[in-house]
């Protein structure tokens, strides 16, 4: 007698059991992949290792390992899905719809650039319902700030009128182009936002107690609030808040930047060593006072004078002023004197030979340095701005 068991021959249900358990895997592993030489999706799948499948009763068995071929091309879309592979009609149908979609967005495309070319470069804008310019459309970038287009139009059509009626009341046969108006509506809008940047940049704020005080300046000029309304629709067709956005808060702001430059200590040096610079060219006859006058004064009117602000009253000029005079012989040139306005270079004329109580009157000619001329440094701060404009605008005032 032995103890050793004998070993039990599986029964005919049990083989059929794992055999179909066996085929089940076989069968959920393949149906993983779904061949297909013009599916979309398709990649190489490549075995080179033995696949090991589990049943549902966590029995392993190793499947036979089996060479595959490397070329053959399997489409891995939906792993964990038993879909049904794809057909020719659903390939063609698929592709069909990109290819309308590519048509559609084409299409939309081109009739983007078609509308943009209209409105910028062939000037057929004005015949554009108005509706178009509520549209956030550019008209330029200057240092990264955009221009409104809706905005320059406005500005365009309000300046037009205004000269449109100023010439008919005055009956004059003067006419000024829309390209000339466009210009000038283009240019204050760049400079004013080349403005508004530098305010931005150093905190330089415009309060409304500022604007609200200056507009009281502006009421009390025209008598009352109504009468300002009347004229500020007359001749812009503006209300209230549009002439204070459009008016009085550029104005601060360029008052503002020019008091910034001002009280910063290096600028004021700046001003005083090109007043000194002026004045030893003149001494050493580099320049003439008269050249110096037209080439470097910041006062226009006197300087296209050659400098000369003629005869006036002792006392009608500012002290500071007077008193450099009093200290001058006739044709003298004083060092640069310091004013509220700036430096000036003074040269005391002398008076018309017929003129009575001399000793009541003066004349002179001067050349004014600014501490900061802002209309200079506006014009430089534009050259450097170098915008990008979209809008063609011709340049002929014809």
């Amino acid at each position: 007698m032995t103890n050793n068991k004998q070993k039990k021959n599986p029964t005919d249900s049990e083989l059929e059991k794992k055999d179909n358990a066996l085929r089940s895997g076989v069968l959920n592993e393949i149906g993983k992949y779904h061949y297909g030489e013009h599916a979309s999706g398709i990649k190489r799948f490549v075995r080179s290792e033995p696949r090991k499948i589990v049943v549902k009763d966590n029995t392993t068995i190793k499947k036979k390992e089996t060479e595959v071929l490397p070329d053959v091309k399997l489409e891995l879309s939906n792993l964990a899905t038993n879909e049904e592979p794809l057909t020719k009609d659903k390939v063609v149908k698929h592709l069909n719809w990109k290819i309308w979609l590519s048509i559609v967005l084409g299409s939309l495309v081109l009739l983007l650039v078609v509308f943009l070319t209209a409105v910028y470069s062939f000037r057929i804008d004005k015949k554009i319902p108005d509706f178009v310019y509520s549209l956030p459309l550019p008209l330029a970038y200057v240092n990264g700030s955009m221009l409104s287009l809706s905005e320059f139009n406005s500005e365009v059509m309000t300046l037009q009128k205004y000269y449109d009626r100023i010439i008919a009341e005055n009956g004059s046969s003067e006419t000024i182009s829309l390209n000339e108006i466009e210009n000038v509506v283009l240019e204050r809008m760049i400079r004013e936002q080349i403005v508004s940047d530098f305010a931005q940049r150093n905190n330089i704020v415009v309060t409304n107690e500022q604007v609200n005080s200056e507009l009281s300046v502006i009421i009390t000029d025209f008598g009352t609030e109504d009468s300002l309304k009347e004229f500020i629709i007359a001749n812009y067709n503006w209300s209230l808040d549009d002439f204070k956005n459009k008016i009085i808060v550029p104005y601060l702001q360029r008052e503002q930047v020019t008091a910034w430059f001002v009280d910063n200590q290096s600028v004021q040096i700046a001003a005083q060593d090109n007043a000194l610079k002026v004045k030893n060219d003149i001494s050493n006859g580099i320049i003439t006072f008269a050249e110096a006058a037209r080439k470097y004064s910041d006062d226009l009117v006197s300087a296209a004078q050659e400098g000369s602000l003629s005869v006036f009253t002792w006392g009608t000029m500012i002290p500071e002023f007077e008193d450099a005079v009093r200290m001058l012989a006739v044709g003298e040139i004083s060092d640069p004197v310091k004013t509220q306005f700036g430096w000036h270079i003074i040269r005391r004329d002398s008076l018309p030979a017929d003129t009575t109580d001399a000793e009541n009157y003066a004349s002179a000619s001067h050349i004014l340095i600014r501490d900061f001329n802002f209309d200079k440094w506006l014009e430089s701060e534009r050259e450097k701005s170098k915008p990008l404009i979209f809008l063609k605008i011709d340049n002929n005032k014809n």
